[in-house]
Formats: C-alpha cells, sequence, structure tokens
C-alpha cells in the first residue's frame, strides 16, 4: 500500500512503497511546478489530490523518470481542464493520460496532442466522454 502524504504547510510531499521514494527536492520541484502550471491554466485548487493521483497513476510508467513524467502530465491535466471546460472527471482524465502515454504513444509526450485534440471536440460536441472512441494515428 502506498502511503502519500503533505508532509506540512510547507509544501513537502513523500511518495513510499517498496523503495520508491520522490525525494524532498523532487517534491518541492513538483509542488512548484503546480503552482506555476495553476497560474499559468488561471486554475485554482486548495489540495495536491491530483498530483498525488498523477504520481500514483504514472509511477510504474514504462518510459520515463517520475518526477519528469508527473509535471508533464500536470501541465496536460490542466490544459485539458479548461479546454474541456471541466466535463471529464479528474481521475478519468488522469487514466486516460496514462493509456494514451502508455498505448498510443509509446512514451513520447509531443504525440499526445492528436489524441487529446480528438477528446477535446469530442467532449466539447457532445458534453461528455461517454461513447467516445480513439482514432489511433
Amino acid at each position: 500500500m502506498f502511503d502519500i502524504t503533505i508532509i506540512d504547510h510547507h509544501d513537502l510531499l513523500e511518495v513510499n512503497h517498496d523503495c520508491f521514494l520522490i525525494s524532498e527536492s523532487d517534491a518541492k520541484y513538483l509542488i512548484n511546478c503546480q503552482k506555476k502550471i495553476l497560474e499559468d491554466t488561471d486554475r485554482v485548487i486548495i489540495n495536491y489530490d491530483i498530483l498525488k493521483n498523477i504520481i500514483l497513476t504514472f509511477k510504474d510508467n514504462s518510459y520515463d523518470d517520475i518526477t519528469d513524467i508527473s509535471s508533464k502530465m500536470l501541465t496536460i491535466f490542466f490544459e485539458m481542464k479548461n479546454n474541456t471546460r471541466d466535463l471529464i472527471d479528474d481521475d478519468m482524465l488522469i487514466k486516460i493520460l496514462f493509456d494514451i502515454y502508455e498505448h498510443y504513444v509509446y512514451g513520447c509526450v509531443e504525440l499526445m496532442d492528436n489524441y487529446l485534440d480528438q477528446i477535446i471536440e469530442y467532449v466539447n460536441v457532445h458534453k461528455k466522454l461517454e461513447g467516445f472512441e480513439y482514432v489511433r494515428y
């Protein structure tokens, strides 16, 4: 079982599991990334649940360092939330991002845009995600 804790109000995040540890410097880096991304996307959140869920979801990814991929996925996550007007549930969006990253673009974040654009278009037209199917590239 994972133990994820915001250690104190100074924004330290620690994730432990069988020698899997985000260092204090990585935690500070990710917290600062989230703050900057929120500013850049004009969003406000009061906790680190999204960051924690991204870390847990992407911890076993096949392609990238957890700190690097977490910062990239944070950016994509909040851009997607803005572009779909929050019509996709947070947990569902994180699962979708992982699925695309692992099974469609094989770790190449730059190739995710085509798939993300499909989702944005579908959700903005249909006002929901149910019924969506990817067109593979």
